[in-house]
């Protein structure tokens, strides 16, 4: 979804996305092998960009593409 926002014309959000994206990856990746620490603040941080991510997108009139992100 990155990639298309930029080419849209909005690289704030298509960053505020990647973020997301790359926040979820780094979640999935802290379940191998870690402690409880490093996988809350890894969530922590999923849900902080996707937060991020969703406002975004709903101040440039893009609510369906916030409702993508799972802030809870």
């Amino acid at each position: 979804m990155a990639t298309e926002f930029e080419t849209l014309g909005y690289p704030e959000l298509a960053a505020a996305f990647a973020d997301y994206a790359t926040a979820g990856g780094d979640l999935l990746n802290s379940y191998q092998g870690s402690d409880s620490a490093v996988i809350a603040n890894a969530r922590e941080r999923y849900v902080a960009s996707g937060r991020t991510a969703s406002e975004r997108a709903r101040s440039l009139g893009f609510d369906e593409c916030a409702a993508l992100t799972l802030t809870e």
